[in-house]
């Protein structure tokens, strides 16, 4: 519950944000995306932010932006909740009647919000593509992202990500490029190769599933990597088993589940226990 002195300092903070942002932004340019920031413009967005989310996060980016197509601005901003630099949420910001509204989404890596606000549909109004974990971090090794996208749906932002298949199928084929650029690599090791390309395909083949091409892509490959003498692998090789949750990915996990090095064991049995 807002108290009155929250809303007011919300929208004394916002009205300062937002003023400075339309008056440093060069003629003729949207504000969102003039894509320059003073530092008493990110002082403000860092004090809202701390007053609205959590006053231990750290902002990596903002734009303002109309994202409900009615002439309001609205603030968009990546923050980092990890203090390792993870860029690891999105938020948007808004002004709502006598208080305000706030929005946070799972994120990586959004050091910048350029990719992440794309008009998709060609209608003047920008969606909201944010990239979250699909694999787990680890440490210095690739990590796999799902893109999904939202926009304003009139009531609320949904998850609109089915009605943008052309974007997906765009996707994969970058993705089919740079695999094939790893694979023909003649100086990388094989033990590289598999690194490099384990995070793409994993992606690959989420798209894959999600687009209804193949209900179980990926799972020839995440049989191959359970075999695996890289525990990476073998995490990864759960989290694509319980993607797919099919009798055949259950009874993978549950060998997992009872994997030699502890972490794998873990990873399995929480996919295990996010199917149930």
């Amino acid at each position: 519950m807002q108290t009155r002195n929250q809303r007011l300092r919300f929208q004394a903070l916002f009205g300062l944000v937002a003023a400075a942002a339309i008056s440093s932004a060069a003629p003729g340019t949207d504000p969102q995306l003039s894509g320059a920031t003073s530092d008493s413009q990110r002082e403000a967005v860092e004090g809202l932010v701390r007053e609205s989310i959590d006053e231990d996060t750290r902002v990596c980016d903002f734009r303002f932006a109309d994202l409900k197509g009615n002439g309001v601005q609205e603030l968009v901003v990546s923050l980092d909740f990890s203090g390792r630099d993870f860029c690891n949420r999105v938020a948007i910001l808004s002004l709502e009647g006598n208080g305000y509204q706030k929005l946070v989404w799972p994120a990586w890596n959004v050091r910048s919000l350029e990719g992440v606000l794309r008009d998709l549909d060609g209608d003047g109004i920008p969606e909201l593509a944010v990239p979250e974990p699909l694999s787990d971090y680890e440490g210095a090794r690739c990590m796999a992202t799902w893109t999904r996208i939202y926009r304003w749906d009139g009531g609320a932002y949904a998850d609109a990500s089915r009605s943008f298949r052309r974007v997906y199928d765009q996707r994969r084929e970058e993705l089919d490029d740079r695999i094939r650029g790893i694979e023909g690599d003649p100086n990388l090791p094989a033990s590289e190769i598999e690194e490099s390309s384990s995070c793409r395909y994993m992606e690959r083949d989420a798209i894959e599933r999600f687009l209804g091409l193949r209900a179980n892509a990926g799972f020839e490959r995440a049989q191959r990597w359970m075999e695996s003498v890289d525990p990476a692998l073998r995490r990864k090789a759960a989290i694509v088993f319980g993607e797919i949750n099919d009798p055949a990915s259950q009874g993978r996990l549950r060998v997992l589940a009872a994997d030699r090095d502890a972490t794998v064991a873990a990873a399995a049995r929480g996919q295990m226990r996010e199917q149930r």
